[in-house]
């Protein structure tokens, strides 16, 4: 129960899922809490909510087996996507917002500030203005293929120090 993320991130008026990875044999069974009331009984590490305000609820993980019962509590770090892009959470704590083949000219909104991958291949993008990504510190993954850019103003990736590909 170690590796379920204290802090887990969700998309206002998404479907989303937390995330408690449990490991027995028989497979430890899960019950998961909403502000202390059971939601779902079951094996399942996760459990599937749609947040519909911002409104913060605490949530909990408990594995019962062998007399034994593990609690995580679980807190939301609730995100907006950006329409019409599709975003997910990996491992609850792996952000990607995928904007590819929307025909967006520029980009006018902002990402979630924890994202870690962003994907706006095959755009009609001409530039990108300068310090568009400079909030964006996790940001590991930009693809940008298949767009109408030239050139790339100098230093635009200066505050991205974790990114690795482009």
């Amino acid at each position: 129960m170690d590796q379920a993320p204290k802090t887990q991130y969700v998309f206002l008026n998404r479907t989303s899922k937390l995330w408690c990875p449990m490991k027995g044999a028989p497979a430890p069974y899960i019950v998961w809490r909403k502000d202390g009331v059971a939601v779902q009984n079951s094996t399942s590490i996760t459990f599937q909510l749609k947040v519909t305000s911002e409104n913060n609820v605490n949530y909990s993980c408990e594995a019962r087996g062998d007399g034994e019962v593990l609690r995580r509590n679980i807190s939301l770090r609730i995100e907006e996507c950006p329409d019409p892009c599709e975003c997910d959470v990996f491992h609850q704590t792996i952000v990607s917002v995928n904007c590819s083949g929307k025909s967006f000219n520029l980009i006018p909104w902002k990402f979630p500030p924890v994202m870690s991958k962003l994907y706006l291949s095959n755009n009609k993008l001409r530039d990108l203005p300068q310090g568009i990504f400079s909030n964006y510190s996790q940001l590991e993954l930009l693809e940008i293929s298949n767009n109408l850019l030239k050139e790339l103003p100098s230093g635009i990736f200066s505050n991205n120090t974790k990114l690795s590909f482009l």
